[in-house]
């Protein structure tokens, strides 16, 4: 055998460790790509291990397990009982198989990091649904504000407005879903602030400091009397004021008031001019009833209450249906005494037919015209029998039309137990008459029983005379039914 050079075998060793090196050094190559295909043994994740994984792994964790959960995945957003559900599934939240994987592959788990990977969704729009609700839900500034009480004026300071922290709230309930966790959360809120909430002290004086005004009278084309309310004269101290008020942004604060008071009243106009265009008595009438009954007396004064001071111009028409209205409860009309077949019982209104009668009877003295004028179906003892004025807002009315040039008036006083009407207006002696009425039973209607009580047929005899002599006889028929 040939022997071998020692070149040939120093070549030969070197090659040998060549290839060796080269060996281990792919195997390291190999070993180190291994291990970065897959992650280390502390990788969790939404508390699920990642050890080991490759991102084909990750991809089927997140496919199996974590994305699927978005699907149901509800969350609510309370602001003051206003409540804002946010479905996951709703805005495509979701997990990126890579993104994971690498958050997980590069962790610097010795320092306590943990795997935080982004969670996409659609941030638009989450974004305009919590500014809507914002939008919604939000609570505007209150201003200042102030009122009279008496002779001091109370001024308050406003507050603040409110509305959520739209950007925390996303930020709140972004990462609650990153968590996966759907529990219920409180929206935090921020102050809306503005420069009405302080108080204005400079801005309140100009805006009620006023001179005192007088009441005022006229009268109408139509002859009645029109009053326009007399007004106080206000203003206040300024300085004093802002002594007072310590805090303008906060509390509430008595100022007093320099009230000055106007020269002439509504209440002083009436004393002057209440009888002015009509100072003289046209035609009264007194009817008597007994304040014993309540309820009946409540309705009767409210209903001559209505009427009182009623001005007609020369030639209208008064009506006991437009001015006293349906006398119903819903007025503040009570169960009183009413008639009906069987006697006296008790009905809505009550009371009402006494003023009507007594205002008929007084407008016949004043020589009115009675446009329309009706009986009772039964008798009555208030007036008497011939004499009444029935009322009815389901259409029994009572008329009568001013037959003067001028305007007239009619007032009603009401006492402890009368009823007082009395038409005013001018003398004038071309329309001043002396009118009488009188009446009596023509026949009776008997009873039907002998608890009943009888009818009758009654006559009112009305009389007009000019300087004592009879210029107009009128005789007016009323039958009243029996009562059984």
């Amino acid at each position: 055998m040939k022997k071998l050079s020692s070149r040939a075998i120093f070549i030969s060793k070197i090659s040998g460790v060549c290839a060796g090196s080269i060996a281990i050094i792919v195997s390291v190559i190999l070993l180190v790509q291994y291990h970065q295909s897959r992650l280390p043994k502390e990788a969790t994740f939404l508390g699920i291990s990642l050890a080991g994984m490759r991102e084909e792994d990750v991809q089927q964790l997140l496919d199996d397990q974590i994305n699927p959960a978005f699907e149901d995945g509800e969350l609510e957003v309370d602001f003051k009982g206003n409540i804002l559900k946010i479905k996951a599934s709703e805005y495509n939240f979701n997990y990126v198989a890579q993104e994971v994987f690498d958050a997980a592959k590069n962790a610097n788990y010795k320092s306590g990091e943990t795997v935080n990977p982004d969670v996409h969704y659609d941030k638009e729009k989450l974004l305009q649904a919590v500014q809507e609700f914002a939008q919604k839900t939000k609570v505007d500034p209150l201003k200042y504000s102030y009122k009279r009480v008496k002779d001091n004026l109370d001024v308050s300071a406003g507050s603040p407005g409110e509305k959520i922290n739209e950007q925390l709230v996303v930020d709140e309930a972004v990462s609650s879903m990153k968590e996966l966790s759907f529990n219920n959360m409180s929206a935090k809120s921020e102050q809306i602030l503005n420069e009405d909430i302080a108080i204005n002290i400079d801005k309140i004086k100009e805006e009620i400091k006023c001179d005192p005004q007088d009441a005022k009278y006229s009268v109408t084309s139509a002859g009645k009397s029109k009053y326009d309310k007399e007004s106080d004269g206000v203003d206040f101290d300024i300085d004093e004021a802002k002594r007072i008020i310590t805090e303008p942004g906060q509390g509430t604060y008595r100022i007093p008031l320099k009230i000055t008071k106007p020269k002439v009243t509504v209440a002083q106009l009436k004393l002057e001019h209440d009888n002015a265009d009509c100072p003289d008595v046209i035609g009264t009438y007194t009817s008597n009833f007994s304040s014993a009954e309540v309820n009946r007396t409540h309705n009767l004064r409210k209903a001559a209450e209505a009427i009182n001071n009623t001005t007609l111009a020369p030639g209208e028409v008064f009506s006991a249906i437009a001015t006293i209205g349906p006398g119903n409860k819903a007025q503040g009309y009570k169960d009183a005494i009413v008639y009906t077949p069987q006697g006296q019982t008790q009905g809505i209104g009550g009371g009402i037919c006494q003023v009507t009668s007594t205002l008929y009877i007084a407008a016949v003295r004043a020589n009115m015209d009675i446009v329309e004028r009706h009986n009772h179906s039964y008798t009555i003892i208030y007036v008497p029998l011939g004499q009444d004025a029935a009322f009815d807002s389901g259409g029994t009315d009572f008329k009568f039309k001013n037959s003067r040039s001028t305007p007239v008036r009619i007032k009603a006083t009401v006492t402890n137990n009368t009823l007082t009407f009395t038409i005013m207006g001018k003398k004038n002696p071309s329309e001043d008459y002396d009118v009488e009425m009188t009446s009596y039973i023509e026949s009776t209607i008997p009873k039907a029983t002998s608890a009943g009580k009888d009818g009758c047929v009654a006559v009112a005899k009305k009389i007009v005379r000019k300087n004592g002599a009879v210029v107009k006889e009128e005789t007016i028929r009323s039958r009243y039914k029996p009562m059984n």
